[in-house]
């Protein structure tokens, strides 16, 4: 699935892969760090408490934010009531690119997790997956790594990892997201309607 990102070109003797600046390096452990501070901050959230709400800000982008936000603000005027804690299993860097943007996944566990309505009755379909698979867009705004955006997909079970390559933006002229991987990206479009992570009717 890290093809969905990164167009890689076969390595040769003459032209090796090239390393990771230490900006990209730099940003990549950014991005990880921002994106696990941001679930907690989510784990934390209590949507009898809108208070609750605004420690996610530091961690994500204004756009985000407000579409999140928006989310929980719904749940807390429908008096759900979450439970539990979403577990990040792996995170993976697979794009810097020359403006310190990141592309990454990350792999969720959900198991832990619950939410009924006011009536007690459970928000989450009998069926639904444990785990979700995360595709995950960075911005560096005056030097600060914020998440912007997530592409959410239900998986059976989250990998240890994904392979790795060197994280690098692909060449000038090559899209980052191949057409070939079209189809994927748009069949997981529908979860990202539910930017809480709790909501996602795939």
């Amino acid at each position: 699935m890290t093809s969905i990102f990164v167009g890689c070109a076969p390595a040769t003797t003459d032209a090796p892969a090239r390393s990771a600046r230490p900006g990209e390096e730099r940003e990549s452990a950014t991005a990880e760090e921002v994106y696990r501070s941001y679930i907690d901050a989510s784990n934390a959230i209590d949507f009898a408490d809108p208070e609750t709400f605004v420690p996610a800000s530091k961690f994500t982008s204004e756009r985000l934010y407000a579409s999140l936000s928006q989310s929980w603000q719904a749940r807390h005027d429908q008096e759900h009531v979450i439970d539990g804690d979403m577990v990040v299993q792996y995170f993976q860097v697979v794009a810097v690119h020359p403006d310190l943007s990141v592309e990454a996944m990350a792999c969720l566990d959900l198991s832990d997790l619950t939410m009924v309505d006011r009536y007690g009755e459970s928000e989450f379909p009998e069926d639904s997956p444990d785990f979700l698979v995360a595709y995950l867009g960075f911005i560096s705004v005056h030097g600060e790594v914020l998440l912007d955006s997530q592409m959410l997909e239900p998986a059976s079970r989250c990998r240890t990892s994904e392979p790795k390559h060197t994280p690098i933006a692909p060449s000038p002229g090559v899209p980052a997201d191949p057409a070939a991987d079209r189809a994927k990206r748009e069949q997981a479009a529908s979860c990202a309607s539910c930017p809480d992570l709790t909501n996602c009717g795939c």
